[in-house]
């Protein structure tokens, strides 16, 4: 028996606290509840934006943990859109703001591409300018995310030109400032500070460890990343589902017509990958 907050209850009801960090593949964009993206053939926007601010999805992997298993509770920290720098801060801060108090049983890291603004240029993933385009947030909550917001992996620079109203030349601007003077390097090292960020505070409050990125096999090969870290390496939703894989027909049914996971590609991407990790927590 255990007594928490004056109460005895059984062991078995003591649930144990999972953290979910990650991009709009961990909030569960693309679910049914959570639809939203632009359609370059009706040139208007699918779904509500105001609904990817009401919290995950009911039907993303991280829910399915706290349906599937009682004794569990997801803290899913994870937004459209964000940075592996912004989920290591948002770790930080969650925590002394929040949970401070409780146990952080295990940590699940889903990251998202290492270089963020290389896509930003060749696939239009740029700052919204308009308010309709903020799922309802200010502009200024997006200035850490260095122009890269990103709603539908479809859009390219074209079409992002054409629907939203960006300053004479801007769009030419970043493609140059892309491909002549950013380092792909800081992308990938920034990815690595928040891998090696994250994991150092989970072992700090003795929390377990695992983390999934896009491309696993160039992110298993790394040199940077040691044989420990690789050991903890899942894999990624995108991956498993074959979700960008042009060649894996099968990916197909799993996705959204904006490249995102649908509730099927959730439920299987957890009952193959997730679950037998939970089962042994």
């Amino acid at each position: 028996m255990a007594l928490i907050t004056n109460r005895v209850i059984a062991k078995n009801e003591i649930k144990k606290n999972i953290l979910l960090l990650g991009d709009s593949f961990t909030y569960g964009h693309g679910c049914s509840d959570r639809v939203y993206y632009w359609d370059p053939k009706t040139q208007k926007h699918i779904g509500n934006n105001k609904d990817l601010v009401l919290g995950p999805s009911e039907f993303c992997w991280g829910r399915l943990i706290d349906n599937t298993f009682p004794g569990l509770k997801s803290i899913n920290l994870s937004a459209p859109g964000k940075d592996n720098i912004s989920c290591m801060i948002d770790t930080l801060v969650a925590y002394n703001d929040h949970y401070k108090d409780e146990k952080i049983d295990a940590v699940i890291f889903s990251m998202t591409f290492d270089d963020r603004q290389q896509i930003a240029g060749h696939h239009g993933f740029l700052k919204p300018t308009h308010d309709s385009e903020t799922q309802g947030r200010p502009i200024d909550y997006f200035k850490d995310y260095h122009n890269m917001a990103s709603w539908s992996p479809l859009w390219d620079l074209k079409t992002w030109s054409n629907v939203h109203d960006l300053p004479k030349g801007y769009t030419q601007a970043l493609e140059l400032y892309t491909n002549y003077l950013y380092s792909p390097e800081w992308g990938a090292k920034l990815c690595h500070v928040s891998l090696y960020g994250v994991y150092g505070w989970a072992q700090n409050v003795g929390a377990k460890f695992y983390w999934a990125a896009p491309c696993a096999s160039f992110a298993h090969a790394s040199p940077y990343i040691d044989p420990t870290m690789k050991s903890l390496q899942l894999a990624h939703i995108t991956d498993h589902l074959g979700i960008y894989d042009q060649n894996n027909q099968t990916g197909a049914i799993y996705r959204c017509p904006d490249g995102h996971a649908n509730n099927l590609g959730h439920s299987v991407y957890f009952q193959q990958v997730i679950r037998p990790i939970m089962e042994n927590l």
